[in-house]
């Protein structure tokens, strides 16, 4: 599950997550470091492996995402 407010974000994380890693104790309200960056590579990846992605202007979705920054 996924939710997106002007100034916040929703996720659902699955079970295995939360028990290896620090997020299952986490409450509404705590922050946390998220690489966005290194997840959407791999989110890119996928996708792209299965033929989904379309390009436009030479640039594929995580390049208009963070500008033509990432490397």
């Amino acid at each position: 599950a996924f939710a997106l407010d002007d100034d916040s974000f929703q996720v659902a994380v699955i079970p295995h997550t939360a028990n290896v890693t620090t997020l299952g104790a986490r409450r509404t309200g705590d922050k946390v470091n998220i690489e966005l960056d290194v997840l959407a590579k791999h989110v890119e990846r996928l996708v792209t492996s299965r033929g989904t992605v379309a390009k436009r202007g030479g640039r594929g979705w995580l390049g208009r995402l963070f500008g033509g920054r990432h490397t």
